[in-house]
């Protein structure tokens, strides 16, 4: 089977979707990150290249440890 989490920032499906995705993973499923939007928006008074930056950094992380694919 082949999954797909689809959300709105970088860091929405590892937080969502991570315990469910590492399950199916596990279990010999394909299964994808996808964000559409580069998580530059939504904290006053940081800088949107470094939330940006921090998004794709965390989320990354979280999606290389149990080896899903973004």
């Amino acid at each position: 089977m082949r999954m797909i989490c689809i959300a709105a920032h970088p860091d929405d499906c590892e937080i969502e979707f991570d315990g469910a995705a590492c399950k199916f993973g596990a279990s010999g499923h394909a299964v994808k990150f996808v964000s559409v939007t580069n998580g530059a928006e939504g904290r006053h008074g940081h800088p949107a290249a470094e939330l940006a930056s921090n998004s794709e950094r965390e989320g990354g992380e979280a999606a290389r440890r149990p080896g899903i694919p973004r």
